[in-house]
């Protein structure tokens, strides 16, 4: 299980990179539409779906390196075992709140779908639940991410604990 979501954060970093670069196109149009007084309808709001793509997409690669942003004060002055347990009681509370998120997002998602929701670009309204659909699926691979730190944050604490009495 684990080496499969690997090689999913690896697929969804990479394409979450090529959603950077169509950024870079869809404002880059944007810019020389405008200059030439022919506005690329549509252009602005594609970029916006990319940068949304591009961060959904980067969640659980992040997190399986661990590389999300964490404020250590409080922790720096607890002991190990207690910042362990902190630990712990960390990531099953984000693993809660992440299954929540899912769910919203999931409910969202299928809402989305079936009243077609769309922005207005211009002459022609943008769907919008292909992006969503993409959040959901990153969501999702970010919670299992997620529940697989904590089994191993789990493991870590009460193997050694185990050991201890042995």
């Amino acid at each position: 299980m684990k080496r499969f979501i690997h090689e999913v954060n690896q697929i969804m970093t990479q394409l979450s990179g090529i959603s950077l670069c169509f950024i870079i196109v869809f404002i880059l149009v944007d810019i020389i539409g405008r200059t030439f007084s022919r506005t690329v309808f549509g252009a602005s709001e594609f970029a916006i779906f990319a940068m949304i793509i591009a961060v959904y997409l980067g969640f659980s690669y992040c997190e399986e390196k661990k590389s999300h942003i964490r404020i250590e004060v409080f922790l720096s002055y607890l002991p190990p075992k207690y910042k362990k347990i902190l630990n712990l009681v960390d990531y099953f509370l984000v693993f809660v709140m992440l299954g929540i998120v899912v769910y919203s997002v999931g409910i969202f998602a299928l809402s989305s779908y079936k009243n077609k929701c769309a922005v207005a670009a211009g002459t022609k309204p943008l769907v919008i639940y292909p992006v969503i659909f993409v959040m959901l699926i990153s969501c999702i691979f970010y919670w299992i991410q997620v529940g697989l730190n904590f089994v191993e944050k789990f493991n870590d604490l009460f193997k050694k604990d185990l050991r201890k009495l042995n």
